[in-house]
Order: C-alpha cells, then sequence, then structure tokens
C-alpha cells in the first residue's frame, strides 16, 4: 500500500536576523528545524482553534509609559537635564 502523498506549499516571513539565529540554536537543540517547528505550531492551532500560548500586550508601550516618555525627550530637548553618576544616585537612595 503506497502512503498518500501531501502537497507542499511555501511559506515565507521576514525575520530579525539574531532572532532566526538564536530560534535555529535552540530549535537544533530540541532536534527540530524551522519547518518542523511551525508545522507543530499550525498543528496546535488547528486544533486548539487558538494560539497555544498567552499573548500580552507589553507594558512598556502602555499610554502613561508613553507619556512619560515624550515629557522626557522634551525636558532633555529643553536643556533640563540632571546628570549623576551611579555613586551619586546610590548615595542619594542610601540617604
Amino acid at each position: 500500500m503506497k502512503a498518500k502523498e501531501t502537497s507542499k506549499d511555501t511559506l515565507q516571513i521576514r525575520i530579525d536576523k539574531e532572532l532566526k539565529s538564536r530560534t535555529q540554536k535552540t530549535l537544533k537543540s530540541m532536534g527540530l528545524d524551522f519547518t518542523t517547528a511551525i508545522t507543530i505550531f499550525f498543528n496546535k492551532v488547528n486544533n486548539e482553534q487558538a494560539i497555544p500560548f498567552t499573548v500580552t500586550a507589553d507594558g512598556f508601550y502602555s499610554d502613561s509609559n508613553e507619556k512619560i516618555l515624550m515629557k522626557s525627550i522634551k525636558q532633555a530637548k529643553e536643556g533640563k537635564v540632571i546628570v549623576k553618576t551611579l555613586e551619586e544616585l546610590e548615595e542619594l537612595e542610601n540617604e
């Protein structure tokens, strides 16, 4: 009996080089390649009808942090900057 042939397709993505390299090393240590890892991921998505891990927003990009960042940039452009060494900051912390 001949095994059923499945048709294959190509998926092309763009990804950060460093992320790709780190991921390739991690997958290799697990005995996997990209094709196998992506196939596992896609099968989990289809079987569970969901992303198989929790996806959350990065709190760094919150509205309140963005306002603080914009205020800091404005102050820096206006020259309202205080420069302290790490030692000076540690002294202030210990007071």
